[in-house]
Parts: structure tokens; C-alpha cells; sequence
């Protein structure tokens, strides 16, 4: 039976004697079970967190031909040439420069990254962008990250 670590939560087996990620001794030691309920309630809450990610990721300003949506593709964009895409925070869409050039959008900002060394650098970006009505999506004329 997996019982919680009391030192680290992680579970581990009841008859442990040093819980393999903390090394704490008598890892399940007055430790409860959790009940069943307990823990379907806790897996339903982690899916539903995580679904809840998606969907911010999937609709984050990404609506069509508009300057958010365009601010929206470019961090897409540039998120493609990091080298660690997932440590990427971006600068808010206020604090991008967002001007339209004719019929295209040229969108500067900044975003801060891991490089291959684990070393977070900010990196200054530009796109040139234009909505691509009879697809349905953003074109690149340009995207440069510095």
C-alpha cells in the first residue's frame, strides 16, 4: 500500500524504512491513508488544472487579424527559434510595440530565455506579420530575434 512520505509527500511503500526521494527515516510513519475518494478528487482536480492550461494557451489573444492576434503568432514565432521554448516569459502586449504598416503588423518586444548553457537572457524581438485571410492565419514576412 503507497502511503505519503511525512517529510516530502511523496508516496512510497508503507513498509519503507527511508523514503527514496527525501531519505527521511520511517518515511509513512503517522502518516494517513488517503481515502479513495480523496484521491479521485485530488486526480480530478490535477486534470482539470491542467485542461484549464490549455485552454489559456489555446486562446491566448490568437483571434484572428488583430493587433493581439498578431502580437500572438509572433510569440509563437519566436518561441520556435529558443533553445528551451518552455523557460520563454515574454513581455506583456502593452509592452510590445504593436504598429501597423500597411496591410502588416510589425510587433517589437522582449523575451527572456533559457540558452543551451541554462543561462536566462533577455533576447529583444521583431516580427513582421500579415493576416492571411483566404487561410485564416498569420504569414511571416520577417521574424528576427536578437
Amino acid at each position: 500500500m503507497l502511503m505519503p512520505c511525512r517529510e516530502c509527500g511523496v508516496e512510497v511503500s508503507g513498509s519503507a524504512r527511508t523514503c527514496p526521494t527525501c531519505g527521511a527515516t520511517n518515511p509513512t510513519k503517522g502518516a494517513k491513508k488517503l481515502s479513495r475518494g480523496r484521491r479521485v478528487l485530488a486526480a480530478t482536480i490535477a486534470v482539470a488544472v491542467a485542461t484549464a492550461g490549455v485552454i489559456v494557451v489555446q486562446f491566448d489573444g490568437n483571434d484572428g487579424n488583430s493587433p493581439a492576434g498578431a502580437y500572438a503568432a509572433c510569440k509563437d514565432m519566436v518561441r520556435h527559434r529558443l533553445k528551451s521554448p518552455t523557460t520563454a516569459e515574454f513581455c506583456s502586449f502593452a509592452d510590445a510595440r504593436t504598429v501597423l504598416q500597411g496591410e502588416a503588423y510589425r510587433i517589437n518586444g522582449w523575451v527572456d530565455a533559457e540558452n543551451s548553457f541554462g543561462a536566462k537572457l533577455r533576447t529583444q524581438f521583431s516580427c513582421l506579420l500579415y493576416w492571411d485571410g483566404s487561410e485564416s492565419t498569420w504569414k511571416a514576412l520577417a521574424v528576427r530575434a536578437e
